[in-house]
């Protein structure tokens, strides 16, 4: 459905900033009423919240605005010819054969084309009684289509959620068989919590102690200073001449010596035995295997997407005529919206139990094998070699020694006052709350002043836990304790089961809750 409507529009001055203009009602045409700005063509046209319909024809068929060639003002047509047409701004006629503006071309010696004036404004008006859709999605919410023709995603569904159930059989299973495949993963039955908190006072006092100068901290008081010997040095005082032996090589002799070499000087034959694996025999043995089968099924309840029109909303153009007034054209645009259905269908159940089976085993025993092989034999024998060896001789020669003295080394020895802090008491809270833990209070004097020097906090956990040593075997039921790191402590509650894994005898990680 459309509907046509003509419309006032406005403009606004850009010489004075007077707003809110009528191109359709303005006594003075189109000139600014305050200080009589001419408009031009660059001036825009637009539709206000006060816009008056239109609805006398003689103003609906009112020629459009014509623009000046010379100052491009806009102009009324009041009905003159081409020739004629002279601008009420710059009073410029727009023909060059009166006395206006003269071009180069035929084309420009025209009257000029009448001018659109304005631009187009889009305005949407939603109806009061409809709200817009947020969704126009027509897929079902959980991608299930119940149709004939995507039956088979019904099963693949079907099949992964017995894979699940069996996977989860085979996760339980390995879980608590931790002596076969993990013996740091432990899964527990939480029985016990317990924290410990020490708290370490320290108190200030006075003491006087004595030490060499470097050693004094800045904070004390001196009470005595003395100068006295810290040790001693030796100091060179001269040097003096001493004659000393020494060796030196004064030639070379040729020296034979022997070796011992050894050569294979033949070959012997060797029996040796190597023991053999061969099958003695079969046995026959039972064997357990998991098979999966339809147990029942079950209705299960989904909700479907539907899209519905739930109204209408008008969506409005106006387009200007170039005469002062804006024609409006409504149209009527459904609105479409979104609700859930509900539907039903059915989904096989699956599980899980064990058949027993046989198998024939064979059985393999060890035998000794005899074998003969070629080991080599070996000899020694001395060998003949000549070497260069040294030559040495000895004589004597001056050397300059150091004279040195032991002189005595004096420092300064101080006798001062420090206060410093000495242990005086551990406080220990246990608990299992872990906000009291952590809002420990402990009452410290002021006389003499006290300080916490460390704060040491232990968790720990206990629990019990089963293990198996085989698949088919009966678990066994064990109970322990670890400390665990206080941050995942706070997460744990008395009765529920986690997974902890071992780092040593006494302590543990949190592997997941489960």
């Amino acid at each position: 459905m459309e509907t046509v409507e003509y419309v006032e529009l406005f403009w606004d001055c850009p010489h004075c900033g007077q707003l809110h203009i009528s191109a359709v009602f303005n006594s003075q045409w189109n000139r600014c009423p305050s200080c009589f700005y001419w408009r031009t063509e660059a001036v825009k046209l637009y539709e206000a919240s006060d816009s008056q319909l239109i609805t006398d024809p003689s103003l609906i068929n009112r020629p459009p605005f014509w623009v000046c060639k010379v100052c491009e003002a806009v102009n009324e047509d009041v009905g003159l010819s081409a020739e004629l047409l002279q601008c009420s701004n710059c009073n410029s006629y727009q023909i060059s054969a009166v006395g206006g503006i003269t071009g180069d071309s035929a084309a420009d010696q025209q009257a000029p084309s009448l001018s659109v004036i304005g631009e187009l404004v889009q305005r949407q008006s939603e109806s009061p009684t409809i709200a817009p859709s947020r969704s126009m999605d027509h897929s079902p919410s959980n991608g299930f289509n119940p149709s004939g023709n995507n039956s088979r995603l019904g099963w693949l569904t079907a099949g992964a959620l017995g894979l699940t159930v069996v996977s989860g059989v085979f996760w339980n299973g390995a879980v608590e068989s931790v002596g076969t495949k993990d013996p740091t993963l432990l899964k527990v039955q939480v029985t016990d919590l317990q924290w410990t908190v020490e708290v370490d006072v320290q108190t200030q006092k006075t003491s006087t102690r004595q030490g060499w100068d470097e050693s004094v901290p800045t904070n004390a008081t001196i009470l005595k200073s003395i100068r006295k010997q810290r040790g001693v040095s030796q100091k060179r005082q001269g040097v003096r001449t001493v004659m000393v032996s020494e060796q030196y090589q004064s030639g070379t002799r040729t020296e034979t010596y022997y070796e011992p070499e050894q050569y294979q000087s033949g070959t012997r034959t060797e029996i040796y035995t190597q023991p053999e694996q061969y099958q003695s025999g079969t046995r026959t043995e039972t064997y357990y295997d998991s098979e999966e089968y339809q147990s029942g099924t079950r209705t299960e309840t989904y909700y479907d997407s539907e899209r519905y029109q739930s109204g209408t909303k008008s969506e409005c153009k106006v387009t200007s005529q170039g005469n002062g007034l804006g024609k409006r054209v409504c149209h009527e645009i459904p609105v479409y919206s979104t609700r859930k259905i509900p539907r039903t269908r059915t989904i096989l159940i699956y599980s899980t139990r064990k058949i027993p089976r046989t198998r024939t085993v064979p059985i393999f025993s060890t035998r000794q094998v005899k074998h003969r092989r070629e080991v080599p034999v070996y000899s020694t024998r001395q060998v003949e070699h000549t070497r260069e060896v040294p030559i040495f001789s000895t004589r004597v020669v001056p050397v300059q020694k150091p004279i040195m003295a032991t002189v005595p080394v004096h420092d300064t020895w101080m006798t001062y006052r420090v206060k410093e802090w000495v242990p005086q008491q551990t406080h220990q809270r246990v608990g299992q709350d872990a906000a009291e833990r952590r809002s420990i209070d402990i009452n410290l004097v002021q006389l003499p002043p006290q300080r916490i020097s460390a704060t040491r906090a232990t968790c720990r956990l206990s629990g019990s836990y089963l293990v198996k040593n085989g698949w088919f075997q009966k678990p066994e039921a064990k109970s322990g304790a670890w400390n665990l790191p206080c941050e995942e402590y706070d997460r744990l509650n008395l009765g529920e089961q986690v997974q902890i894994r071992l780092t040593d005898a006494n302590s543990a990680q949190l592997a997941r809750s489960l």
